[in-house]
């Protein structure tokens, strides 16, 4: 969610094994950031119409802490 590239990269596509290289600076970090904001606030909002609890969680999040902790908060799980 908050990744920490900087300059030159070299990224690996996990579906199609290409490898993309680019330069990631302030900007590219904001368009980012602009871009997650809103995929999440769609989410958020689809979960809202159906009635479903929304969590946003880091995949860095142990599985433990998600169910023991995250999801019980928000009342997904008992």
């Amino acid at each position: 969610l908050a990744p920490s590239l900087a300059g030159k990269v070299s990224l690996l596509d996990g579906e199609t094994g290409r490898r993309h290289r680019l330069y990631v600076g302030d900007e590219e970090r904001a368009a980012y950031r602009a871009l997650l904001a809103e995929d999440d606030g769609r989410w958020k909002q689809a979960c809202a119409r159906h009635q479903v609890p929304y969590v946003s969680v880091s995949s860095a999040v142990p599985a433990t802490d998600l169910i023991l902790v995250l999801l019980r908060e928000a009342g997904v799980v008992r």
